[in-house]
């Protein structure tokens, strides 16, 4: 609760709504929904004290632990790591909303939020209630990629 505070109050807007997870239980909750399918640019290969990432170019699936690491790295970067962390939820979003997944929506909510120890000011009921706005989201034509902005 005090990160959403923070936030907000750093970036002058309103959160109502927030899940929060630390490293580990963001990795189960990757896992748990088969990783991120994610096309890599070019080959990573990096390494420091606390953590080693190799990823080859191209098309694949990362892995919680990894996509940690891949997180961190962007950290690291210049102005293209922000954007690639971006990319990284775009395509978590894009990914994860879909129709098997709003039809197990109920599921997966119980398992991430209790299972999995994360923390939420998102009830059941709200979670109830919002699967049917997602599973119009899925289902129509005009559903475009999530995209990344940037504000300076």
């Amino acid at each position: 609760k005090s990160l959403v505070a923070a936030v907000a109050a750093n970036e002058n807007l309103k959160l109502d709504k927030y899940i929060a997870s630390n490293a580990e239980t963001f990795a189960l909750a990757i896992n748990y929904m088969g990783g991120l399918e994610y096309n890599v640019a070019n080959r990573i290969e990096y390494r420091n004290d606390d953590y080693t990432l190799i990823l080859t170019g191209g098309k694949q699936t990362i892995k919680g632990e990894t996509l940690i690491k891949y997180f961190r790295y962007c950290k690291t970067l210049d102005g293209t790591g922000l954007k690639t962390q971006g990319d990284l939820i775009c395509a978590m979003l894009d990914n994860y909303i879909n129709s098997e997944n709003i039809d197990n929506g109920m599921d997966i909510y119980r398992k991430l939020l209790s299972k999995l120890e994360t923390a939420s000011n998102i009830s059941y009921v709200e979670a109830a209630n919002a699967m049917p706005v997602l599973e119009q989201l899925c289902k129509s034509e005009n559903r475009k990629p999530s995209t990344v902005v940037l504000n300076s």
